[in-house]
């Protein structure tokens, strides 16, 4: 059996097409329609044994699995158990949506090299995914690049969990809508607990935008006319104070919510 994915290169270029097909947008609504189902600690058993499954029924011969060949194949038939192509293998998901793929690793790569070691059935199922998509020079391109802070690229990484999964860092940063710049101004006040994590990098992603931005500020401030000061000064108002409860989904599925007065 062939264990590669089917690769779409950009016109003229030896990168990969990163735009999702139109067979992964129409997965991609319909799982959006079913809630996912809960990652239990037998999820990588069930999962191993259905892509045993695939490998025999393509031809391949899955009882082997000292043979790297064996290995690769069972890789590339697992099962991916979240996001909205959950259910897809892995050989399928790099073949449709390279884009999204490079999203999530460059994301996974972080955590791991932030000290997260942790073995749950959801890190598990990015460990199958970076072991298979580090097969594939020109997937790993695209992660590095992803990962490269300031380019086009880190822009539009999605922010990968929570209600804003589906959101790019740029969205995120620029949107003047309430959700969005409430979340944004809750992320600020947070202490990095985890480096590496999803929420860490997107973090440091807007503490970076926010020193790019002083120097303009200083520059528009430096720049106007001064005011003389009015003979009278308008009445204080009191500002009420409301009780606000931010509540985000952890990459682990555990809805989290943040109280605080502002």
């Amino acid at each position: 059996m062939d264990h590669k994915p089917f690769f779409t290169f950009q016109a003229g270029t030896s990168d990969l097409q990163l735009k999702a097909s139109k067979e992964a947008v129409r997965v991609s609504k319909a799982n959006s329609k079913r809630a996912a189902p809960r990652l239990t600690s037998n999820t990588r058993e069930l999962a191993e044994a259905q892509a045993a499954s695939r490998v025999s029924l393509l031809g391949g011969n899955p009882a082997d699995r000292w043979q790297l060949l064996s290995q690769t194949e069972l890789l590339s038939q697992t099962e991916l158990q979240f996001g909205q192509y959950r259910g897809q293998t892995l050989q399928w998901l790099l073949s449709q949506d390279l884009g999204y793929t490079a999203t999530i690793l460059a994301g996974h790569q972080g955590e791991r090299e932030g000290g997260d070691v942790s073995s749950t059935p959801l890190m598990w199922n990015k460990d199958a995914l970076l072991e298979y998509a580090g097969l594939f020079t020109a997937v790993m391109a695209a992660v590095r690049r992803k990962r490269a802070p300031g380019t086009a690229a880190e822009h539009d990484q999605l922010v990968g969990s929570g209600v804003f999964t589906a959101m790019t860092y740029r969205e995120m940063y620029e949107s003047v809508e309430k959700e969005p710049s409430t979340y944004r101004k809750w992320l600020r006040q947070q202490s990095v607990r985890r480096p590496g994590s999803q929420l860490a990098q997107l973090k440091e992603y807007i503490d970076r935008r926010d020193k790019e931005m002083q120097p303009v500020a200083s520059s528009a401030a430096a720049t106007s006319p001064a005011v003389s000061p009015s003979t009278t000064s308008p009445p204080k108002q009191r500002r009420k104070r409301k009780l606000a409860v931010l509540c985000m989904y952890h990459v682990s599925g555990v809805l989290l919510c943040q109280s605080g007065v502002v």
